[in-house]
């Protein structure tokens, strides 16, 4: 089947919820392979931190406590280990834009768009689409 690919970002507000969302197999039926740069305490801390920081700036509407983007796989990636993608894919993110992240591999409920959802720590002044855009394409 042609798959056209895409990556999409969405600011997260509750990033343990979603970290807890994406790589628990009993929420997702298509769930592959799961992968942390970073612990628990990490990400609880960065929660926390941002909240404050957000509080003390007066800001209006919601606090951004990182980023996920989500990124479509071209298919010939199912014919490789998942966990070995997933953690590739991961690894090169994270040295090359200097980011702690928590990743999932998973594919949709009809199988037709396998996937990697991939939680970053946020960095002002990094635009999270170019650095997946960069990764995708190789450049």
């Amino acid at each position: 089947m042609a798959r056209h690919s895409f990556i999409q970002m969405s600011k997260l507000s509750n990033v343990k919820g979603r970290i807890s969302y994406i790589t628990s197999h009993a929420k997702q039926e298509n769930l592959y392979a799961t992968y942390r740069t970073a612990d628990n305490e990490f990400w609880s801390n960065l929660a926390r931190e941002s909240q404050q920081e957000f509080k003390r700036s007066g800001t209006e509407g919601k606090c951004i406590e990182a980023r996920e983007l989500i990124i479509a796989l071209p298919e010939v990636y199912t014919r490789y280990e998942p966990q070995e993608v997933l953690e590739d894919f991961t690894e090169e993110f994270r040295k090359r834009y200097g980011v702690e992240c928590v990743s999932a591999l998973h594919h949709n409920k009809r199988k037709t768009n396998y996937h990697i959802h991939l939680i970053q720590e946020v960095i002002q002044h990094i635009s999270p689409i170019s650095i997946a855009r960069h990764k995708l394409l190789g450049r």
